[in-house]
Formats: structure tokens, sequence, C-alpha cells
């Protein structure tokens, strides 16, 4: 038997993870393992549930995607989650809130203000150079890979017409997204 649920509320459920923290929901990601995102008023669009784990008068659990941004021009990211909802005396209330993935959300905009090659570093190996012709600050995500850890994710920052290297003795690499930070 299912119940009604007021959390069904699309607008609701967005209102209620205000506040809430989310990761990347990997270990392996672009990210430190201390990233985290904290959902402020309208950063949140497209949201979706997916999937509706539970539904019972105690407790309420669904699987949600929805795109994260802090503004209209920011970097956007896709986040999956999942929703745990009891029902306390004060009504329905989130639980907790459990990363699963998070993805940029391309937009390949930027993609040609990078210009990537691997760079002799000397003492420090063979390493990615990455250098930012444009007059933005640019994110640029990626892997690279060495004979001792194989394919590692990164994400650095890359300022306006400047450049940033990556990693020590790579062999190989591959640029996954450009975008705004």
């Amino acid at each position: 038997m299912t119940y009604a649920n007021p959390q069904n509320n699309v607008s609701e459920i967005c209102s209620d993870l205000i506040g809430h923290v989310i990761t990347e929901g990997t270990n392996n990601g672009y990210y430190s393992r201390s990233w985290r995102w904290t959902i402020e008023s309208g950063e949140i669009s497209n949201f979706q549930i997916l999937n509706v784990r539970e539904n019972s008068s105690e407790r309420y659990t669904i699987d949600a995607q929805m795109h994260l941004a802090a503004g209209p021009h920011a970097h956007k990211y896709e986040a999956q989650v999942t929703i745990y909802y009891i029902n306390t005396y004060r009504g329905w209330e989130i639980d907790m809130v459990k990363s699963r993935s998070l993805k940029t959300v391309r937009t390949y905009y930027y993609d040609d203000c990078i210009n990537s090659y691997i760079d002799d570093g000397g003492i420090q190996g063979t390493r990615v150079a990455l250098e930012n012709n444009c007059d933005s600050p640019l994110e640029v995500g990626g892997r690279t890979y060495d004979e001792y850890d194989g394919w590692v994710k990164f994400s650095v920052t890359v300022n306006p017409h400047d450049d940033v290297v990556v990693g020590h003795f790579i062999s190989d690499y591959m640029i996954d997204y450009v975008e705004r930070p």
C-alpha cells in the first residue's frame, strides 16, 4: 500500500535540499576528497525523480537527478542523489542526502581556449602543460596516466593567459572538459 506523500512535490523537495551538502560520490573523482557543494537557494534546475525506493507512512526515499550551478553563467553539474525523508512530529523532513555521482555538464564553448601538451619537467619527469589562451579563468578536468597509479583524474583552474602543469612522470593524458569555474 502507498501513502499520499506531500514531498512528492518537486518544488518542495528542491526547497528542502537547501543547506544540504553533496560530494562527487566517488573516491576517484576530479576533485579532492574534501571537496563539497552546499546547496543554496536558486542553484537547482532540471530536477527529476528517477525512482521511488520507499513510500510508506514513515519513510519516503527517492533517487533523483538535478543540475546545480552557482549562477546563470557558472559551471553546471549534473548530480544524482538518493534523498531519505522521514515523517516526524513536525512533518516530512530530509533525514539524509547520499551523493551517487556528480558530472560536469559540458558546453564545449571553451575547448579551443586550452592548449595542452606533454612537457619535459626535468627531474619532475614529464607533465601535462595546460595553457589558457583566453581572457577568462577556465577549469580543466582530465586524466593523467603513469605506470604506478594508472589513470588519475584531475581538475585545475587555469587563469587567463596563464599556464599550469599537472602530474609527474606522465606517459599519457586526456582532457575531459573545459568550462568556466
